[in-house]
């Protein structure tokens, strides 16, 4: 009987995930708050429209530059923003 490669893979996989099943855990970025509310998103995507800075936006709602910069890309996904002249920087 011949094992295929998707059965091996997922056999090796298993083996792996059991080995490290008690290994502790990192969690990336785990101290950048992601959760906005839905109001400053709109406001977000006015003042990105109008070309301020992630600087200049994380400034004005008081948050890091990486907590916008990551709302920056969650709404780039999901095009509610567009690329713009500068881009990150701004006009």
């Amino acid at each position: 009987m011949t094992i295929s490669a998707r059965e091996e893979w997922t056999r090796k996989l298993k083996r792996k995930a059991f080995k490290y099943k008690w290994a502790k855990l990192y969690i990336a970025c785990e101290e950048i708050n992601m959760i906005w509310k839905e109001p400053h998103v709109e406001e977000f995507r006015e003042m990105w429209k109008a070309g301020l800075s992630i600087r200049e936006i994380a400034e004005y709602f008081d948050r890091g530059t990486d907590e916008v910069m990551i709302l920056a890309m969650d709404q780039a996904k999901q095009k509610l923003i567009k690329s713009r002249p500068g881009g990150v920087w701004g006009v």
